[in-house]
């Protein structure tokens, strides 16, 4: 229990010995100036029973203007969830203008869209915790951290436009996204679920975002497939990129293959829906968020009502003996 104004508490030790001081002036409770209406022995039961009730009324009635608080029983809301990795391309070939139909005009290049997609998939995949990471050709950008933080999501993808912004200057930044290095998207995404610790589970996706992706060794490709058998990772890649080809992320297709992934071209909104919708429904998730919920009881109104009882209690006894003696 707690009280919710706990000052009201302080008139307590102040109200208790002036209330036994002004009862105690007189040696007899009926001479006393709070209750000079009964006369009745101080050593009678009834006296000291009357005189403890209004003091308990005095006491309740403070307790009730401090309005104690009650925890009830904690009940766990278990929710099933998914942990969604999304791995942008900040590359310089994705600072490039596109057209994209139904896309924001602020989000008419590669880079926009694959950022607008980033706060489509925060505003619509609920129950799902997103993680966020850009790769470039100077390395990996952990973004933010696998949570259900969707506004932050949203404001780190922001970010993206920004950095390549300033990093071209107005101009394409030179070099590959590094997809299949040790500090790229893809080895990054993989590190990112061994921090979690969540046990085994089935639904852990990585989402690619991507215009094209550079050459990949078969070597280093079995080892990723490799890890990402091991995490049991689920891999869609989207591909921001109108005029896009197969040979342009042949090694990623081998690797996509490999670990039985996805790749969706993405050109238009309807794409964009299509992606989410299809991403939404990919897997039934053994990933279990367990929150517990505490419920609050106030004690103000059941305070107040038991020192208004007594305070009548009090009324009534003072009348009752006042006639009968």
């Amino acid at each position: 229990m707690h009280f919710a104004d706990p000052y009201w508490l302080l008139l307590i030790p102040m109200v208790t010995p002036v209330y036994f001081y002004a009862i105690g002036k007189k040696s007899s409770f009926g001479q006393s100036g709070l209750t000079k209406q009964i006369k009745i022995k101080p050593s009678s039961l009834s006296s000291v029973s009357i005189k403890l009730l209004l003091l308990l009324s005095l006491m309740t009635l403070i307790i009730a203007l401090a309005r104690p608080q009650f925890n009830t029983l904690q009940k766990e809301q278990v929710t099933k969830t998914k942990d969604v990795i999304i791995a942008v391309d900040a590359s310089g070939s994705m600072t490039a203008p596109m057209h994209f139909n139904g896309v924001p005009v602020e989000y008419q290049s590669k880079m926009g869209l694959g950022v607008y997609i980033v706060k489509q998939m925060a505003s619509q995949l609920h129950h799902t915790r997103l993680g966020l990471l850009a790769c470039d050709t100077n390395g990996l950008y952990n973004l933010w951290p696998i949570s259900t933080n969707y506004n932050i999501i949203e404001n780190r993808a922001d970010w993206i436009i920004n950095y390549t912004k300033k990093q071209g200057a107005g101009d394409n930044i030179a070099g590959p996204n590094q997809f299949g290095m040790p500090v790229g998207c893809a080895q990054g995404s993989a590190d990112m679920f061994n921090e979690i610790h969540d046990g085994d589970t089935t639904a852990r996706e990585v989402i690619f975002i991507t215009d094209a992706e550079p050459p990949m060794s078969e070597k280093r490709t079995e080892e990723l497939v490799a890890e990402y058998h091991k995490l049991h990772i689920k891999v869609v890649m989207l591909v921001v990129n109108p005029i896009f080809g197969i040979d342009d992320v042949a090694d990623e297709m081998r690797f996509m293959k490999m670990v039985h992934g996805t790749i969706i071209n993405v050109k238009n909104l309807d794409n964009i829906d299509s992606a989410i919708s299809q991403i939404k429904h990919m897997s039934a998730s053994n990933v279990v968020i367990k929150n517990k919920v505490t419920g609050h009881f106030d004690g103000y109104p059941f305070a107040l009502t038991l020192s208004l009882l007594m305070l009548l209690s009090y009324l009534g006894l003072a009348q009752f003996f006042k006639a009968t003696i």
